[in-house]
């Protein structure tokens, strides 16, 4: 009996040690549970955005009169919704358990103060809230990630991919973009475009109550002989002008190269209070890009030929009224009547 109880005190000895050198040695899995959000911040905090990465590439967004802006784009507005889907998915993090706590896993893993893939500092005036550094991916949309000023490592549901470290990724695209609904009119040279409903009618009683009455267009001048204005056209039009999305800002002076003194489409939208958004496109002088010119805005913008060509195409003449433009005959300039 005294020798089982020897054996077994000596056994016990063994994995107290054991377990001791392992503590003291370090390893990158850990079994410890940590629950709980990971980010100890709400978004509503949060006025400062940072995010920087490789080779010195940083966005800075600040949040002024409720609305994000871009400071390295002259304050321009950023794209609210994926502002807050990022904000949302950092302080819904939760901490879980870490895959590693020893500081030598935070440089093979990227998550280092000076080695990383992302670094995002969420702020509130000149106060840093949280810093959460990114490494590496461990999927399509898991990483590998940190947070400042705590050894754990956690693996996050996110992608770094989705956090992009151009200005222009943060752009609010639609900012050209007139809301369909909100559309009267169109002007296009002479042709003036009138954007009414369709009365009800026999065949209308049997849809469905929830079914939306369908547009009419008529056209108060500008057509010629011969011509009958197309109102699928002239929806198609309007469709094409309402998903306009920009790709870049090109500043705020008119430069030479930009092609806009014989613009390729000048088109005008009337909205229901009575304001006119006039839209001048051109095709600049070199490359393929256009630059594109709104009345509601101060800025130019680059527009790659792809995100343009279905409105430029809808904007035809004869698309809108069933015959061909006279050949060599130039577009005519775009006026702000109705």
């Amino acid at each position: 009996m005294q020798k089982n109880i020897r054996w077994l005190a000596g056994l016990l000895a063994v994995q107290i040690a054991l377990a001791i050198g392992l503590s003291l040695r370090g390893t990158d899995l850990v079994p410890t549970s940590a629950d709980g959000a990971l980010l100890s911040v709400k978004a509503d905090m949060v006025d400062r955005l940072t995010v920087d990465g490789p080779d010195k590439a940083v966005v800075k967004l600040v949040k002024q009169d409720g609305q994000w802006r871009l400071p390295a784009a002259g304050d321009f507005p950023a794209d609210a919704e994926r502002v807050r889907q990022l904000l949302d998915k950092l302080v819904q993090l939760k901490a879980g358990v870490p895959v590693a706590t020893t500081p030598g896993a935070q440089a093979r893993f990227k998550v280092a103060a000076d080695g990383y893939e992302r670094r995002i500092v969420l702020g509130q005036g000149d106060k840093a809230l949280a810093t959460l550094f990114l490494g590496t991916a461990q999927g399509a949309r898991q990483v590998l990630a940190r947070v400042d000023g705590s050894d754990a490592i956690h693996a996050l549901a996110l992608a770094v991919y989705e956090i992009p470290l151009k200005s222009d990724d943060w752009l609010d695209k639609a900012i050209v973009s007139v809301k369909a609904d909100d559309v009267t009119g169109l002007a296009l040279g002479d042709l003036r475009l009138t954007r009414g409903v369709a009365l009800p009618d026999a065949a209308a009683a049997v849809k469905p109550a929830s079914s939306a009455p369908a547009p009419v267009w008529t056209a108060s001048a500008g057509l010629a002989d011969g011509e009958k204005l197309s109102t699928d056209a002239a929806s198609a039009l309007l469709s094409a002008l309402a998903g306009l999305r920009i790709d870049s800002v090109l500043g705020r002076e008119a430069q030479a190269g930009y092609g806009l003194e014989q613009p390729v489409l000048a088109l005008t939208a009337v909205r229901k209070d009575g304001s006119r958004v006039e839209y001048r496109l051109g095709k600049q002088l070199v490359g393929e890009d256009y630059v594109l010119k709104v009345s509601t805005r101060p800025e130019y913008f680059r527009m790659p030929a792809w995100s343009v060509s279905t409105l430029i195409d809808a904007a035809k003449r004869d698309r809108l009224t069933g015959v061909a433009t006279v050949a060599g005959a130039q577009p005519a300039a775009s006026a702000a009547g109705s």
